[in-house]
């Protein structure tokens, strides 16, 4: 590790010291080899946190399952722009039936509600009955608005791989996007009771800061969050696994040597602009995603330093992020354990925090980057 890396690592533990937030895992990778890899403080229960600590880490899984749709369509089980009521049949009546695959993916299929939150609170056994009968906003307009799905879309998907695969989404995404990487042990989308039981201890529960009392998030460590069939969570995992993800994305994007069965040439669609930038009143900014990535990260709140090719995603309002900019031979994930200033505060830290790892991982090679 280099000596301004140390001082990256330092400013976290600092940054601990103060109440800013209660543990950190940090992530950096150059080159596709890791430069930095740590892990400092507590979760939302003062219980330590060490690299194999499993976070969940929300919508930051999104780019997991799109990747596995991307493995499908290389394998010709999926088309981009079939509409969800030919992927998922039983949807074939729903209001937004003649969306496609690839507006969920981007975000412009209007798919906004229900909500991960009301979806958590929801009996699992309802959930499909919550999405089936969603609605459209009359005034949407496809191909020119966007907004953000935090969870409608993303069950749409995974009833479209399932279909498209006759297996599991939470296994379809094991067997043929984290095995290849080496990162099955360090990730999940979905426990079975054997599997939580074994993982529950590695479980960190993350925390709420932004108010008088740190309260622990205690749903997170549960078999029912766990083991229940579409957890709103997302996915379970150590910021090392999400970060060597993102190395293993860009490897094949790269066209590196790599088990991962999608070419570099698929991948690339998913990682550029699926969609013009425009206005999104869910997250609140002028943007542009790709398929399941953010991309373009400078209009996601990830600050200057990243390139127009960055992608990457972030989860729980940014308390989880991972990228990787091609540009500068870097990938960078990290995942805060609380945050004392609340929502507003990770669009000021984040960038903040990125732009140290730049200027310590890549130093001038960081000038040369293009805007």
């Amino acid at each position: 590790m280099t000596r301004d890396l140390r001082a990256v690592e330092d400013a976290a533990i600092e940054d601990i010291a103060r109440g800013w937030y209660r543990g950190v895992q940090l992530f950096v990778a150059v080159d596709g080899e890791c430069v930095l890899e740590c892990a400092h403080g507590v979760d939302g229960t003062d219980r330590p946190i060490g690299s194999d600590s499993l976070h969940v880490i929300y919508c930051a899984s999104k780019p997991l399952l799109a990747v596995g749709m991307a493995v499908a369509v290389e394998a010709g089980l999926l088309r981009l722009d079939d509409t969800v009521g030919m992927a998922v049949p039983g949807l074939a009546s729903a209001a937004f039936a003649n969306v496609t695959l690839r507006q969920v993916l981007n975000h412009s299929a209007g798919l906004i509600d229900p909500s991960a939150e009301h979806a958590m609170v929801t009996p699992a056994d309802r959930r499909p009955e919550l999405v089936a009968t969603a609605r459209l906003n009359p005034a949407w307009i496809l191909g020119e608005h966007a907004a953000y799905s935090e969870y409608a879309g993303w069950q749409v998907l995974r009833w479209a791989l399932e279909h498209a695969t006759g297996t599991r989404a939470s296994t379809f995404v094991r067997d043929q996007v984290l095995a290849p990487l080496g990162i099955a042990d360090g990730i999940s989308l979905e426990f079975g009771s054997d599997d939580y039981r074994a993982a529950r201890d590695r479980i960190a529960v993350q925390c709420r800061m932004d108010g008088e009392r740190v309260v622990p998030l205690l749903l997170e460590r549960t078999a029912r969050a766990a083991t229940e069939p579409y957890s709103a969570m997302g996915a379970w995992a150590t910021t090392a696994a999400l970060g060597r993800f993102y190395v293993g994305v860009s490897h094949v994007l790269a066209g590196r040597a790599s088990d991962l069965a999608v070419s570099g040439a698929t991948l690339r669609e998913w990682v550029r602009p699926s969609r013009p930038v425009a206005f999104d009143p869910a997250l609140g900014r002028e943007c542009t995603f790709g398929l399941g990535f953010m991309v373009d990260l400078r209009r996601h709140d990830f600050g200057g330093c990243c390139s127009e090719e960055s992608f990457g995603h972030s989860g729980r309002v940014g308390a989880t992020f991972a990228f990787s900019d091609p540009a500068a031979g870097l990938v960078v994930a990290c995942t805060w354990n609380g945050n004392r200033g609340g929502d507003a505060e990770v669009t000021v830290r984040r960038p903040l925090t990125v732009a140290a790892v730049y200027a310590a991982a890549i130093g001038d090679r960081a000038h040369a980057i293009p805007a």
